[in-house]
C-alpha cells in the first residue's frame, strides 16, 4: 500500500498492478502454451518463445487501448 500512495509517474503505478511475480507467471505459462502449439507449424519461427518485456508491452498497449475507448465514448479527456 505504502509503494501505490509513492507512485508519482504512469510507470511507478503499473509496477503496484503488475507485479514482477505476475508477469513472470504470465510469461511462463505463455510460453508452456507456445511449446504444445509449436508442433502446429512447420517452422519455430512462426511460434516464438516470448519474454517479461514483451508481455508487459502487450498489456501496457491493452489499457491504453482501454483508456482511450472509454475517453472517446465518456467525452472527458485523460492525460497520460
Amino acid at each position: 500500500m505504502g509503494q501505490a500512495r509513492k507512485a508519482t509517474t504512469l510507470f511507478e503505478r503499473w509496477d503496484c498492478l503488475i507485479t514482477d511475480e505476475i508477469s513472470d507467471n504470465i510469461v511462463q505459462h505463455t510460453n508452456l502454451y507456445i511449446l504444445i502449439i509449436q508442433l502446429n507449424f512447420s517452422r519455430e519461427s512462426h511460434a516464438k518463445r516470448t519474454d517479461k518485456i514483451e508481455i508487459k508491452g502487450f498489456i501496457c498497449l491493452l489499457f491504453l487501448a482501454g483508456a482511450l475507448r472509454n475517453n472517446n465514448q465518456s467525452g472527458r479527456i485523460v492525460k497520460y
